[in-house]
């Protein structure tokens, strides 16, 4: 006689934890971080931004595990799982990143966290299902997230008929040429171009030379939307590692 078996029910929170890697600095991540933020709350869950080590930015005394979050999602893979709640890790970025910041651990990284969300890149899920191909413990990426927007914001319209382009220009740090430079140079002055994102960071005036830089935009998930709507044009460049990873950058959804 077959016994039947009594599922066991799963306790829901509708709360889950995003990890902010870099608090005191702006990134492109806080912008896909905000912009979660926002669909969560359409959706009526709450979203809690912490630290790698699973303590909550906005109060250290308090730590996430499986009692209180649902899940934890991990937007980047420099860090391991630290913490006792269910973690996902996002298949952002280009697998050329891994080897730039140390391809053993970044990559061994991943495989801490629970399970993987894909961003439709081959490269990246290909990455991932080549390390856990003798894994007992870990399934091939399955579900799905992008770095867009809740939903649209504004009607398509062309604006004032100019180039958004908006960046933090890394390579400026080190005193290098950045990634799209030759392209930026070529409008910048022609009146065309409007560049926005930090003016200041690291202590380097990272835009200075540029005449079309405007000014920096709150990563809130709305505001850059804004003015991209204002502007008319979004400027969408991807690296090379994007494109050899067949990954999409934050600009393409903004526009």
């Amino acid at each position: 006689m077959n016994t039947p078996i009594q599922a066991t029910q799963l306790r829901v929170h509708k709360r889950f934890a995003i990890v902010k890697l870099w608090p005191k600095i702006k990134t492109a991540e806080d912008e896909c971080i905000a912009r979660i933020k926002v669909a969560a709350r359409q959706l009526g869950i709450e979203c809690i931004e912490i630290h790698a080590n699973g303590k909550h930015i906005d109060d250290e005394s308090k730590s996430v595990n499986t009692s209180n979050v649902d899940f934890v999602l991990h937007l980047h893979y420099d860090t391991p799982k630290l913490y006792d709640a269910f973690s996902i890790v996002a298949l952002w970025n280009p697998t050329r990143f891994y080897h730039e910041w140390g391809y053993h651990r970044t990559s061994r990284n991943l495989t801490t966290h629970d399970d993987f969300i894909s961003c439709n890149s081959d490269a990246a899920d290909h990455h991932v299902a080549r390390m856990i191909r003798h894994s007992g413990t870990h399934l091939a990426p399955r579900f799905k997230l992008y770095h867009t927007t809740h939903d649209i914001i504004h009607p398509p319209s062309l604006g004032d008929g100019k180039l958004f382009y908006v960046g933090i220009n890394w390579e400026a740090i080190g005193g290098g040429k950045s990634r799209h430079q030759d392209v930026l140079k070529a409008l910048d002055g022609t009146g065309l171009l409007r560049i926005y994102g930090p003016e200041i960071f690291q202590n380097t005036c990272v835009w200075a030379g540029y005449k079309s830089y405007v000014k920096e935009i709150p990563f809130d998930g709305i505001s850059m939307i804004d003015e991209i709507s204002k502007a008319g044009i979004a400027l969408v460049l991807s690296s090379q590692a994007h494109k050899d990873s067949g990954l999409m950058s934050n600009r393409l959804f903004e526009g």
